[in-house]
This record gives C-alpha cells, structure tokens and sequence, in this order.
C-alpha cells in the first residue's frame, strides 16, 4: 500500500494520534492522514466525516489511489450508521456536522484540524456523550487557540500535551487532550512564573474567558501549559513574535486618541509582555545551563 505525504501540520497531528483501534478524522477534507494511519498500520479502522460532500469525494478518490483493492464503507448521511461491509472495513466515510456522525464508543481517539478554536470547541461541545467517550483527542486549530484552551479547561479535559508546528511562516499548536480528569487547572507554568490574573470589566470576550475569576492566568491561556516551560528554537522564534506584536499593539494603543479608554486592553497587553518576558529569561537561562553541560 503506497501512502500519502503530510504536511508538516498534519504530521504533527499523526504522531500525537499514536496507535488505537478507531480512529475519527472530523473535517477530513482530503483524507490523507486516517488514510496514511491506517496504511501504517497503528488504526485497524477509520472514521473520515465531514459536512460537505466535497471533501469525502476527495476522500474517497484517494483511498481508491493509495489504497487500491481495498474495500471500503459510505454510510453518507447516516450518522452511526451500520457497517454493511463487516467490521474489516478499514474506512467508513460519513456525511454530517461535527461528532454527530459518531455514536458513543465508537471511535477512540479523534482528530480535528484546520478550523477556528471555537469551532473545535462547537464540535466537542455539541455532542458531549460522544466526547465524554473518546479516549483522546488531538486538535489542531488554526486561530482562537486561547478560547480552546480556556473551554478545555473548564469543561474537564486535561490537555496532556502541547506542540508547536511552523509551516510557510505561521505557527499552529497541536493539542492532544482527554476527557474527565479529577483536577482541572493545575499548571505547571503558572507555579513557576507565577503571573497574576486581573479580571476587569470592559475586557473583551477573549480576554475575559482567558482570565475568568483568577482561575487561568492570560499567559497561560494564550501558551498553555507546555510551550513556557519546554525550550525549543520554534518555540523561541514564536514567542519572540507574539512579543514583538503585543509591544507593537500597545504602543499604537498609548499613542491613539483613544488610549484613555483602553485601560482594560493596555493592562492585558501589558501582563501578556510581562509574561513572554519572563518566559524568554527563562529559556535562555535554560540555553545555558545547556551548553554548560556540554
């Protein structure tokens, strides 16, 4: 069986999916990762949805090329619908919105890529039964990583890792997740730069959600858990960059007419820098202590 390439993204998002028995692809578009997991061999089965029929058309013109001879399973429109082909299927394309097309316990570990963060969050939201019994779930969103986070959080997943991947100059977090942990909000990056949250009336949605009732911290909101205290040069060059934007925002916000009224906004700019700073200091200490050892 020849398999597709990745990008760089999708690459990211196979690796963290690991190996399990089902696998759903939410938003499948082409469908050449669950394809490329099962070709490998780590999904007996998998799962390919999506809301358009365009893209499980595309989905189905490359398992035919990269899976040729192998059987495979439509159940458009249907959602759970009963596999007429047995269960040595090894793909099941499925018309339909979000985790609708699933049933409870039927896919153990789901990927979603490439949409808004609070589209993520619509999906895994909307179908809570479904959600509460997936084993794991590896997102990728493409904006708004903030928002899915903060929902994460305070709807009991436990974000058990967290990666950055850059790819023709931006930046995308990679999120590997579970549902129902005892203990929400414990983070190892708020213990260790110890920054203060400050919830103030005027904030806008985001900012607000990002530090609700002092609970999560804006840094932490805006890198997680594992970006501040994990050196890597990407993780450097991105936080350099949100740095540079913040300081450029802030400035043009000071030097407006409008600055008096945005107190609100200056003082989340302002623990956002604080923050990116603290966490740079950290990393070059952490360079350091590196090359020492050498």
């Amino acid at each position: 069986m020849r398999l597709p390439r990745l990008s760089k993204r999708l690459e990211c998002v196979a690796r963290l999916a690991g190996t399990g028995e089902v696998i759903a692809d939410i938003g499948c578009d082409h469908g050449l990762m669950p394809i490329k997991l099962v070709g490998e061999g780590r999904f007996r089965k998998a799962i390919l949805s999506d809301i358009r029929e365009g893209p499980l058309k595309r989905a189905s013109a490359n398992i035919r090329l990269y899976s040729a001879g192998l059987k495979t399973v439509t159940a458009a429109g249907t959602a759970g619908a009963a596999d007429p082909a047995g269960t040595d299927a090894l793909f099941d394309l499925r018309l339909g919105g979000g985790l609708e097309t699933l049933e409870p316990g039927e896919a153990d570990v789901v990927t979603v890529s490439g949409l808004s963060g609070l589209t993520v969050a619509e999906i895994i939201g909307g179908s809570p039964e479904v959600a509460g019994s997936v084993s794991r779930f590896v997102l990728q969103p493409n904006t708004l990583h903030r928002e899915l986070r903060v929902f994460l959080w305070e709807n009991g997943f436990e974000i058990v890792s967290e990666v950055l991947v850059e790819e023709h100059g931006k930046f995308y977090p990679v999120m590997e997740c579970r549902p129902d942990v005892s203990v929400k909000n414990r983070s190892r990056a708020d213990s260790i730069f110890a920054i203060s949250t400050r919830g103030t009336s005027g904030e806008s949605a985001c900012e607000a959600s990002a530090a609700r009732a002092g609970e999560i911290s804006a840094i932490r909101a805006e890198f997680g858990d594992f970006i501040p205290v994990q050196f890597s040069e990407i993780n450097k060059r991105y936080l350099t960059a949100r740095l540079n934007e913040a300081l450029s925002v802030k400035k043009a916000i000071e030097s407006g007419a409008e600055a008096a009224s945005c107190g609100d906004r200056l003082k989340y700019l302002e623990e956002i820098t604080d923050g990116i700073g603290k966490i740079l200091a950290f990393y070059n200490e952490s360079e350091g202590n590196s090359h020492d050892s050498q």
